[in-house]
């Protein structure tokens, strides 16, 4: 989506949308943590699935989202230890729901090239390093 275009993912209020109020438009952090914070509380299961990468180059929150503290002096940038707290509609996701996130990190595969996902490489490489969590 290009500028103009973006869709905050809890109200799905358009960018481009005319209104009275300015709006900022913020994509998603490319920190695991935060990423993970941020989808639990927006609620949607839909997202979990998506690589990081693509959540922050292509999903955003406005700022209808976030309470003033969580912007700097400004009010022009979020600051980093900010998750969106203020009108959230779908309830919080589980952890269960969130647990094939995250779905980012890839390692090429020694014997056959390809890629894993941070999940099916630790589960080939390492089940002693997860033990019973995955099982």
């Amino acid at each position: 989506m290009g500028k103009g275009h973006r869709r905050c993912e809890i109200c799905h209020i358009n960018e481009a949308w005319p209104r009275e109020e300015k709006l900022l438009f913020t994509s998603f952090p490319l920190n695991p943590d935060r990423c993970r914070e941020w989808l639990k509380r927006v609620g949607n299961d839909e997202l979990v699935d998506l690589p990081i990468e693509k959540l922050h180059e292509r999903r955003n929150l406005c700022s209808n989202h976030f309470r003033r503290e969580d912007f700097n002096k400004a009010g022009n940038r979020l600051n980093r230890d900010a998750v969106p707290s203020l009108n959230l509609i779908a309830p919080p996701l589980t952890d269960e729901q969130l647990l094939p996130f995250p779905q980012h990190i890839y390692k090429p595969s020694e014997s056959r090239g390809k890629l894993y996902s941070c999940t099916s490489y630790f589960r080939a490489v390492s089940p002693a390093l997860l033990g019973s969590y995955w099982s």
